[in-house]
């Protein structure tokens, strides 16, 4: 969270932070100073809602509670893991389609390839024999393009 108030501001939101951790027995650590003073800025509703919640109920501030606190609402370094791990799933993802891409293509040039080779052998003089070969090795090559695509 950033905040840019000007330094009467912050003067003023800092007596107001420190005069509520006190009251509520919170100590002035930097983690727990952040959290009151995103409190008392109103610039997270959440946490606001949350704090509001512990002290109507009036819950205890304790270490464990504080460091809950400070871990949902301004710590960092656990989006930037979870935003890390979304990054890493994504890359799998598209590692994996760009691999059933290349096997595809790679399956249609194969059989683009024979189709010109067969083809290129056929002609007026082209005798029974020889179109019955061609049509089985057409065949066999479509069977095997059709098993292929069902594995990707």
């Amino acid at each position: 969270m950033n905040f840019t108030d000007d330094i009467a501001q912050a003067g003023t939101n800092s007596k107001t932070v420190t005069a509520l951790m006190e009251k509520h027995g919170v100590p002035l650590t930097p983690d727990n100073y952040a959290v009151w003073y995103a409190y008392v800025t109103e610039r997270d509703l959440d946490l606001k809602k949350a704090l509001d919640t512990l002290i109507d109920d009036n819950q205890s501030f304790t270490p464990d509670k504080n460091g809950e606190i400070y871990q949902q609402f301004l710590d960092t370094s656990s989006s930037g893991a979870a935003v890390q791990k979304t990054s890493d799933q994504i890359q799998a993802s598209v590692d994996q389609v760009t691999e059933i891409i290349t096997k595809a293509s790679d399956g249609a040039a194969k059989y683009g390839n024979v189709l010109e080779t067969q083809a290129g052998g056929l002609s007026d003089s082209t005798s029974a024999e020889e179109m019955k070969v061609f049509v089985q090795t057409m065949m066999a090559e479509t069977k095997s393009m059709v098993e292929q695509n069902l594995q990707l």
